[in-house]
């Protein structure tokens, strides 16, 4: 179980204080590199997290192309924040778990299949 950007629980509350870890908070979180989230509407939310609001103005598809949006200088203000460690600076990233979700779920692949 995890907690997209701050929904539900607090961080400490979902995890536990002591699992929170220097190390995973300044970590840039990999779907904002990999992934793009297109609401109905086009417009693109930052993650899966966003989904609700798409807060952030990072583009909308109608008026550029996936390519043009996925790069846009707005997304990638973003990724350079998370690149540099301050992901906590973003109120979405910093209360999100999805990343210790990671690290310690279990699949084939950490078990050698």
């Amino acid at each position: 179980m995890h907690n997209h950007g701050g929904y539900i629980a607090g961080k400490e509350d979902l995890i536990g204080c002591d699992r929170v870890s220097e190390k995973v908070e300044t970590k840039p979180c990999h779907h904002i590199f990999r992934t793009m989230i297109v609401l109905v509407d086009g417009s693109l939310a930052l993650c899966s997290a966003d989904f609700l609001e798409a807060q952030f103005d990072l583009g909308n598809l109608p008026v550029q192309s996936p390519i043009e949006a996925f790069n846009s200088r707005e997304f990638n203000a973003i990724r350079d924040i998370h690149a540099l460690g301050n992901k906590r600076k973003i109120k979405l990233c910093g209360e999100c778990t999805v990343l210790y979700s990671e690290q310690t779920r279990e699949t084939g692949w950490d078990r050698g299949m």
